[in-house]
């Protein structure tokens, strides 16, 4: 065997037996932490809890260790947990700050969409209810009104609701005859077309000088458009 063979072995020795070493030493750690989350379930409430699952996270870990090395872990994770103990009574119910805080938190991660504006029928209601739940203080009495304004809201209140007619009254006397008005100013627009006269006369004289009247009526059907006449000797 050659110094080097001789010097390889040596090497590989202290290896394993620091191995080893590191085997025990992590053995005893777990050990150790087992007896801790036993011990540590003496103590009561949530303190209790996060200890043991600590404890159990670290013994997970070093037992990984101890197998990756090629020991045997003497310490089962499973056994620091104990069984179930029975529920315990229900918590408070939370304040109305906590529900307050949680209510912004959850509209400020996610704001709502801005919805339309109240109609007035919907502002006259919520206020309706907050003076009906929260009454105004009576305050001191005002001075009384002044007969413009009763005037002024009579006479507004008529006016958006006018009472029904009554029933109709007698007839008035007859007025006076007005003066006559000024003559109306000549109109610069012509009227319609008349239509042709209904009859007209003429007279004739005779070589002896006697008159003789004639009248000459229209004839029918008559035609305003193109009229006929038909003339006769007009009667005494």
């Amino acid at each position: 065997m050659t110094n080097e063979t001789t010097h390889e072995l040596n090497g590989l020795h202290r290896k394993q037996k620091r191995r080893a070493w590191i085997v025990v030493l992590i053995t005893f750690v777990a050990s150790a932490l087992l007896f801790y989350a036993i011990g540590s379930f003496v103590h009561a409430g949530n303190e209790r809890e996060r200890e043991t699952d600590r404890a159990v996270s670290a013994a997970d870990q070093l037992c990984a260790q101890v197998e990756t090395l090629g020991g045997l872990c003497v310490v089962d994770p499973a056994d620091l947990r104990g069984e179930e103990g029975p529920a315990g009574p229900p918590g408070p119910p939370p304040s109305d700050e906590q529900v307050a805080e949680a209510v912004a938190l959850i509209l400020a991660t996610n704001p709502p969409e801005r919805g339309r504006p109240p109609t007035m029928q919907e502002i006259a209601d919520a206020v309706a209810i907050h003076l009906a739940a929260n009454p105004p203080q009576r305050g001191e009495r005002g001075p009384a009104p002044t007969r413009e304004q009763i005037t002024n809201a009579v006479a507004a209140f008529l006016l958006a609701n006018p009472p029904p007619a009554g029933p109709t009254g007698e007839p008035g006397e007859d007025g006076e005859d007005g003066e006559d008005g000024a003559p109306g100013a000549d109109s610069t627009v012509p009227g319609p077309a008349g239509e042709p006269p209904l009859s007209w006369t003429f007279t004739t004289t005779d070589v002896l000088g006697q008159p003789t009247t004639h009248r000459c009526v229209r004839d029918e059907p008559f035609d305003p458009n193109a009229p006929t006449y038909t003339c006769a000797e007009a009667e005494e």
